[in-house]
């Protein structure tokens, strides 16, 4: 899920609780209205039946109203934000290529491609010694931290394209090859070229300078070899061996400083690590052979071949948490429908009662008995008529005898039956 999604659902779904249970609230009441009136239409009211009668007024109607028309604001804002989300999650499922490209991102925020190419560098350095130190090191670990080092795309079958441009960032062959020809072109000139500087390199020249390097430089200076040089003893008149391991030790040191310099770039060395030197061109210094010789570790398509499956492992997941949450968001949206529904036809049947039950201001629950007992049109009752009217303006319902069908008995001795129901004038008074 994008950044910021799944905090807007659990928000979301926390306004959506408060509204369910307010709508599960009124559910419940609206049921116990129900079971009450079925109970009492079972038998003969009495005072204290009557009592229990609850029949919303025209100020409780109102109230009722308002409330459920703040419930359905928040309803309905809440539906446009999660249908947001659901329109965001499909076109992230349906776009071509938008959860792959969502991946590719998170990856290079992360810098999951930088931290997978140090992990095989680091192995490729373990296995060929000669660069494991942190001289050689570091410069393969800044161009691993170029952003320019990587090219990561989405293919159109939704597969990883990954390039690794150290030729770019870290150097190529070429350049180290050339550094190597430059250094040892300045040692060989200088100490053992007997014709002086300028002296083009033979065979013979680069098998010694090779063998040279070899034995005389870097076994003593990595592996713990000896390096002794003859010198002639004027008092003796013979030639001795001196100890000039630590000498040896500093040159080589030096020299490779030298080489790294001279190529001008942070670690040109690098396919040697990743394909030893057999095939390589550009690199030999003008022949010789190299020691030690470097095992092939492959270390740039090991990256790439695991950065593919970081890509395909999290595209699943992504996919899959993107339609879980693609449903939740769905249900959601189509329950919020439901309800804007439901309230709006609740709003509807009230507003339907508010209308039928309007009262012209400073009517009197008696006045409108009476309106109704006129709308009859046979002989009633009038002291009954006149009892009624006048318990009813005092709200003093204990006095009248209502039936199960909250009617009251109004019918003129010898006359036809009369009767009128009160359950809207008890409602609209609030009685």
């Amino acid at each position: 899920m994008p950044e910021g999604v799944q905090d807007e659902l659990i928000a979301f779904s926390k306004r959506a609780k408060i509204l369910y249970e307010e709508m599960a609230a009124k559910a419940a009441a609206e049921k116990a209205a129900a079971m009450a009136k079925k109970a009492g239409a079972v038998a003969i009211m009495d005072i204290d039946t009557t009592k229990k009668i609850k029949v919303l007024s025209n100020a409780e109607i109102d109230k009722e109203i308002a409330h459920l028309e703040t419930l359905l604001k928040k309803d309905q804002e809440l539906y446009i934000e999660v249908d947001k989300v659901v329109q965001y999650l499909k076109s992230q499922l349906q776009g071509e290529g938008s959860i792959g490209n969502t991946v590719i991102a998170g990856m290079l925020e992360k810098n999951t491609p930088t931290f997978i190419l140090l992990k095989h560098m680091s192995r490729a350095l373990q296995v060929n010694r000669e660069f494991n130190t942190g001289l050689f090191a570091k410069g393969l670990y800044a161009a691993a931290a170029n952003p320019k080092t990587f090219s990561i795309t989405r293919l159109s079958n939704n597969a990883l394209s990954t390039k690794i441009n150290l030729n770019e960032t870290a150097g190529s062959i070429s350049d180290w090859g050339a550094a190597i020809w430059k250094i040892r072109s300045e040692l060989i000139n200088r100490k053992y070229n007997e014709s002086g500087p300028g002296r083009p390199f033979t065979v013979t020249s680069a098998e010694v300078a090779s063998s040279f390097w070899e034995n005389m430089y870097y076994k003593p200076a990595r592996e713990g070899g000896k390096a002794t040089r003859r010198k002639f003893n004027r008092k003796t008149k013979t030639y001795e061996d001196r100890d000039v391991k630590a000498e040896v030790i500093a040159d080589y040191w030096n020299t490779m400083t030298k080489r790294l310099t001279a190529s001008g770039k942070p670690a040109p060395y690098w396919e040697i690590l990743d394909k030893g030197v057999v095939g390589l061109k550009g690199i030999g210094g003008g022949g010789g052979k190299a020691y030690p010789v470097p095992t092939p570790t492959h270390f740039v398509q090991a990256t790439i071949d695991e950065l593919a499956s970081i890509y395909k492992k999290e595209r699943k997941v992504k996919t899959n948490l993107f339609d879980k949450d693609l449903q939740k968001t769905q249900k959601l949206a189509t329950q919020l429908q439901a309800d804007i529904i439901l309230i709006n036809n609740e709003i509807d049947r009230l507003r339907k009662i508010r209308a039928s039950a309007a009262i012209p201001s400073g009517t009197s629950p008696g006045q409108v008995f009476h309106s109704r007992v006129l709308a009859l049109g046979r002989p009633v009752d009038e002291a009954k008529v006149l009892a009624i009217m006048t318990s009813l303006n005092a709200r003093q319902l204990g006095e009248i005898y209502v039936t199960a069908e909250c009617r009251v008995e109004i019918t003129a001795k010898g006359g036809p039956r009369a009767r009128i129901r009160i359950s809207s004038i008890i409602r609209d008074f609030g009685l």
